[in-house]
């Protein structure tokens, strides 16, 4: 059994259908429209004879907490609460307390619900997504201006690196994705330097490496733009020999408020590891 408790969100599914189900929401999907492509998406809880009714609990849980429950669901969700299939894993797998608990607390607390008078449809905030207005090409001076950066004498120097093509953040924020060049000046150079500089590697620990990062953006506000100056567009320029190609989920990743520290790490372990001293 799947669940750590016996409310009804103490459980994969459950928390699944919900947090999937607000999320559409937030995208400006419709109510309809977010439950006919769930009835594909979520086949496999559906045609489940143990996950189908947590399904059904927690989809029309949500719908009525949210002023939105259609009378399909509500049904559906009565039919099994009434034939009481969801009792019989807590009668086999779980102890009595826990079965009694989950019997009288939770599941006749939700039939009493979805019986009275639904709320007020509630307004959702959709989501705001950021989409990045670089292109690819683009090459940028990044200014150090961190305290750590003062320990390594980086203080006001520059970096250089170059957005190479993009990538999605969670919920669906596009974001670029750059080559960091191993160059570090004190003074703000000409862009076409880019073609014959190596690159820095965003992570060592495997061969071949991985030289990509995604800058994680959620909004055009968090851009230090004070410390970024846009040097042109290169369209071709050296790419590392080997490098990984990882999925884009698993893909090096720093934040704007991380990115010092992450290429601070960087330039640390290119000296370690490979004797190239930046810092």
């Amino acid at each position: 059994m799947g669940a750590w408790g016996t409310k009804l969100y103490q459980d994969d599914v459950t928390e699944d259908v919900r947090d999937h189900y607000k999320d559409q929401l937030k995208r400006g999907k419709s109510n309809e429209e977010i439950i006919k492509e769930m009835l594909i998406e979520f086949d496999d809880y559906i045609s489940d004879p143990d996950d189908e009714p947590l399904f059904w609990f927690a989809l029309a849980d949500t719908q009525w907490k949210l002023g939105r429950l259609l009378p399909d669901v509500k049904q559906k969700a009565l039919e099994h609460l009434k034939v009481g299939s969801n009792l019989e894993r807590w009668q086999e797998e779980g102890s009595k307390k826990d079965y009694e608990k989950r019997r009288k607390t939770v599941l006749k607390e939700l039939e009493e619900q979805l019986n009275s008078p639904m709320p007020e449809k509630k307004k959702i905030r959709q989501y705001r997504l950021y989409q990045t207005d670089w292109k690819d090409g683009d090459v940028y001076a990044y200014q150090f201006h961190s305290e750590e950066s003062k320990e390594y004498n980086l203080y006001e120097k520059y970096l250089l690196f170059r957005k190479i093509t993009e990538g999605e953040a969670w919920p669906g924020h596009i974001c670029p994705i750059v080559h960091v060049y191993r160059w570090i000046g004190e003074d703000i150079p000409e862009a076409s330097m880019v073609t014959d500089l190596e690159c820095l590697p965003m992570y060592f620990h495997e061969t071949p490496r991985e030289y990509e990062l995604k800058i994680e953006t959620k909004s055009k506000s968090k851009i230090p733009s004070k410390y970024l100056t846009h040097l042109g567009n290169i369209p071709t320029a050296k790419y590392p020999i080997e490098e990984k190609i990882f999925e884009d989920a698993s893909k090096s990743t720093f934040s704007w408020k991380e990115f010092e520290g992450g290429i601070i790490l960087s330039l640390k372990l290119l000296k370690k590891i490979d004797g190239i001293s930046l810092i």
